[in-house]
């Protein structure tokens, strides 16, 4: 038998109630595609559907067949699980397996052969059949958020969080697009993800406990994009490009407290007066070094670590306005009437430059013990 390299399979893991009866129907879609790779449209076909326990190999417990009509798209649409024995399965006793064998001619003669692991249990099913009160895992994505844009090449965390109230996790398992990425039985679940192409990929976690019941994750969505502002990368969001393209800003995803001082106290002179990009950095330093221990904004950027990376600074008075022009693509700024981000840009011994993330006027006039927002940023 032929074995489908890509018979586009997902089992939909919907679940028919009858007569608010337990369900006892799963549901089934494939898109089917002959020897030629060409898509076999609105025609009856032969289909076996098998559940086997264990492995890809394993014991048939359940078998039936069918004949169903494809769409214009070559989709198949079935129900399946209504014969007999299929109440009789114990969900309970480990991983099963479905088999699907494909006639296109409408037979029996079946020559496609796809074998794919049961990813969501039938819960309903398996409560059912064991008589036990229980209840299935939760499971979630949490990182990275759903429509991200995420520079090509970028190691991507994906974390996911799942708690199970009743039992033992088996395991954590990430798709991709559909395909398996892995899977992890320890917390915190997170995998590592770079070598997605450049496009819109999807990402579905599955968790699974130790009575076989499992819970699948909402579609996260991404998108893989070239260098751009707007775009994860290195740790934060890109906020200014230079003109070789491929050097810049990265900004932090999120203010990283609501309002702070720009000194620790002491009205000094700390030579950080360079206004231009590329100088936020030398300023964090030197106000750093002049000040020592504290809570106040440049101590706060170098002092965070932040996406694997310790290399952030307070931004210099030219480096924040880029991020007042792209403050939407960056995205999490406080734009109300009124509201102040510090640079690490100073005007003399007890002022320093701010902008209006309202209006985008700038000032040198603002006293160093005002307290503003503040959004650290790193080069790369």
């Amino acid at each position: 038998m032929k074995q489908i390299p890509l018979f586009f399979i997902f089992l939909t893991g919907l679940f028919t109630s009858v007569h608010a009866q337990v369900p006892e129907k799963m549901s089934y879609q494939a898109v089917i595609r002959n020897s030629a790779d060409e898509l076999v449209k609105n025609t009856q076909i032969g289909m076996r559907i098998s559940i086997l326990q264990g492995s890809e190999t394993g014991t048939e417990v359940y078998t039936e067949t069918q004949t169903p009509t494809t769409n214009a798209n070559g989709l198949v649409s079935i129900q399946f699980g209504g014969g007999v024995g299929f109440s009789e399965i114990d969900w309970s006793s480990g991983v099963f397996f479905l088999k699907t064998e494909t006639d296109i001619s409408g037979g029996t003669n079946y020559t496609i052969t796809g074998t794919s692991q049961l990813l969501s249990v039938p819960f309903a099913l398996y409560a059912k059949k064991s008589g036990m009160a229980t209840q299935p895992p939760t499971c979630s994505i949490t990182n990275p958020v759903d429509n991200s844009k995420i520079a090509v090449g970028e190691n991507i965390m994906v974390e996911v969080a799942a708690n199970d109230a009743d039992g033992d996790f088996v395991e954590v398992q990430l798709f991709i697009d559909g395909f398996s990425r892995g899977t992890t039985i320890t917390s915190p679940y997170i995998f590592s993800i770079s070598d997605l192409p450049l496009g819109n990929h999807t990402i579905i976690a599955l968790a699974r406990d130790n009575t076989g019941a499992a819970t699948k994750s909402e579609t996260v969505n991404i998108t893989i994009a070239p260098l751009a502002v707007g775009v994860y990368y290195q740790g934060g969001v890109i906020a200014y490009i230079d003109g070789t393209g491929q050097h810049g800003l990265i900004a932090a995803p999120s203010d990283q407290i609501d309002r702070i001082m720009w000194y620790n106290g002491s009205y000094t002179v700390t030579g950080a007066t360079a206004t231009a990009i590329g100088t936020g950095q030398s300023n964090t330093t030197a106000i750093v070094t002049t000040y020592g221990d504290g809570v106040y904004a440049a101590k706060m950027c170098d002092e965070l670590v932040l996406g694997g990376y310790d290399d952030w600074f307070l931004p210099s008075k030219d480096e924040l306005n880029e991020l007042f022009i792209n403050r939407d693509l960056i995205g999490g700024f406080v734009t109300n009437p009124g509201t102040y981000y510090w640079s690490s840009t100073e005007r003399n011994y007890g002022t320093a430059y701010s902008q209006n993330f309202n209006n985008g006027s700038q000032s040198g006039y603002d006293q160093k013990n005002n307290n503003y927002h503040m959004r650290a940023v790193r080069a790369f």
